[in-house]
């Protein structure tokens, strides 16, 4: 529990603003970052970009064919 100082029925503010502090000191926690994890995240990152180009790609291709049979049926 917080130890409260009484100035004339008052809770002093100080006393909160050092509570406030030494949690916030508290929660601080250096965090160790592995190299490898950050690695390999990128490596994932860039095998999903190149996986959404091929789909474009051969997307395009499609579209492309269906235009094509489309326009040689008409004909």
């Amino acid at each position: 529990m917080y130890k409260n100082i009484f100035h004339n029925y008052k809770i002093s503010d100080d006393v909160f603003i050092e509570n406030i502090v030494s949690k916030k000191l508290k929660l601080k926690k250096e965090k160790k970052v592995d190299i490898n994890h950050l690695l390999n995240r990128v490596k994932l990152q860039q095998r999903n970009e190149i996986k959404e180009k091929i789909i474009y790609l051969a997307l395009g291709f499609f579209i492309l064919t269906l235009t094509g049979f489309y326009l040689y049926i008409i004909k």
